[in-house]
């Protein structure tokens, strides 16, 4: 939650912290983003894809591998998660994947040093890699994203899980502090790391010049 991003740069000093912040997870924007500026802290972006819904291609119906962390996700989590990513397929433009249109919402934010998306193929790595040289979000694109109230579309994983099972389901934290000497590391935000450093903290689809570090998993 953001409060425990909050927290940490209250108590902790990080040089960078780990958030999971998507199209699906916004609520960083307002709570956490400017007060890491603040204190010269970098953003990690983790899960800018959502888990692969963001990318497209998923089906409400969709099962996943032992193993795999959706495998014990409710059945109403994954069709809503997918019904969700299905109302922002416009993004898809300009030559822009779904993928790329995720990742360029998420570079977007001058706080956000860099973005961590999964690859389970070569084909996924090339194509995040891709999307530091696709088309940044529109100003008109940004703002039918936030109307098309995707993000509230989709389940929480508390309400999800609930419904379907009665119970609370066990959870990650959704911040952590990197020390900075991690493989995921990245330097706090500088001239020299993220340019167009004089945006006002929140939506600026023009300014993506953080990178994308395309991690296999």
């Amino acid at each position: 939650e953001p409060l425990e991003g909050t927290l940490c740069l209250e108590s902790g000093k990080p040089e960078t912290l780990q958030i999971p912040f998507s199209l699906f997870r916004q609520e960083w924007i307002d709570e956490l983003l400017a007060a890491a500026r603040k204190e010269n802290v970098g953003i990690i972006a983790r899960e800018p894809l959502a888990n692969g819904f963001l990318a497209g291609g998923l089906r409400s119906d969709a099962t996943f591998p032992a193993g795999d962390i959706r495998s014990h996700w409710p059945r109403p989590m994954v069709a809503n998660r997918v019904s969700a990513a299905e109302t922002l397929s416009f993004l898809a433009a300009n030559g822009r994947t779904r993928a790329q249109a995720a990742l360029r919402f998420v570079l977007a934010f001058p706080e956000v040093s860099v973005a961590i998306p999964g690859a389970k193929t070569p084909r996924q790595a090339e194509e995040n890699l891709a999307a530091s040289d696709s088309l940044p979000l529109t100003a008109d694109e940004v703002d039918r994203e936030t109307n098309s109230k995707a993000a509230a579309a989709t389940l929480s994983w508390k309400a999800a899980a609930r419904s379907a099972t009665g119970t609370r389901p066990r959870r990650r934290s959704p911040s952590s502090i990197s020390s900075g000497t991690g493989s995921q590391a990245s330097p706090p935000p500088s001239a020299s790391t993220i340019r167009g450093g004089n945006a006002s903290p929140g939506r600026d689809p023009a300014n993506c010049s953080s990178s994308i570090a395309a991690c296999a998993s």
